[in-house]
């Protein structure tokens, strides 16, 4: 599907947006630990726009701050008004999280929406050009409470160092990571999460297609799973049919 600039343009302008929601689901009995928001494009045109379709064009005219700071404050609205306290996953980059504006914005929508720090996570892309010296800046945000992920990781060149000198809270493998066929991928996955454990570190399994994954990342050891076997993205209707059930 090709997405034209002033389409983009103009869903900003005119509020054509919405939030998906993709839980994040206990290995062992499939309850729902939390959900990561996904920022998609609904236009009268073209319905739900996947991410695919326009967010790397989207970054390059601007709006990588807009479609951050939609996604939390929608997200924050809509899950505070869920039965039950629901944590939440946020994409962002540290070119955002450098934002002073950013840090503000953070700090008051929490505060307006009386959510719990501790329950929200930012998750950087392990792509991202996150190094040492970003530490400062990460600790400002774990200050506040906010949990911090590496997300996709194992995607490409992984970096244990990296988890260790950012201090993270949580990361996310790779889908491809966990669905190798690799003859030695279940001894390197295994002895990564041994290593995530003995460092308090949470870990997310991507990418669970089908029942035999599910059982697969269980028998690893993995806190929580994320994939179509339980859920693909939905909409805020249908996350509340989800957690009910």
């Amino acid at each position: 599907m090709n997405i034209s600039d002033q389409l983009i343009k103009d869903a900003f302008a005119k509020g054509w947006h919405t939030c998906f929601y993709q839980p994040l689901v206990e290995p062992s009995f499939d309850t729902v630990k939390g959900v990561e928001v996904l920022f998609r494009l609904k236009t009268p045109s073209h319905g739900i726009v996947s991410p695919a379709s326009f967010i790397e064009r989207a970054f390059e005219l601007g709006f990588e701050q807009d479609i951050f700071q939609i996604v939390l404050s929608t997200a924050l609205t809509e899950v505070t008004s869920l039965s039950y306290p629901c944590p939440v996953a946020i994409n962002v980059s540290y070119n955002v999280l450098d934002n002073e504006k950013t840090y503000e914005s953070v700090r008051a929508l929490l505060w307006d929406h009386s959510y719990p720090a501790h329950m929200l996570t930012f998750e950087l892309s392990e792509s991202d050009d996150v190094t040492e010296c970003s530490q400062a800046l990460i600790d400002k945000y774990k200050a506040l409470g906010i949990k911090i992920s590496i997300d996709d990781f194992g995607a490409g060149y992984s970096n244990i160092n990296k988890l260790l000198a950012l201090n993270v809270d949580e990361v996310k493998f790779d889908k491809n990571l966990i669905n190798t066929n690799h003859q030695n991928g279940y001894a390197l996955l295994k002895s990564i999460l041994m290593f995530c454990k003995e460092m308090g570190i949470a870990t997310v399994a991507e990418g669970v297609e089908n029942a035999d994954t599910r059982i697969y990342v269980r028998n690893l050891g993995f806190d929580q799973y994320q994939g179509f076997h339980f859920s693909k993205p939905v909409c805020f209707q249908e996350l509340k049919t989800l957690v009910a059930a």
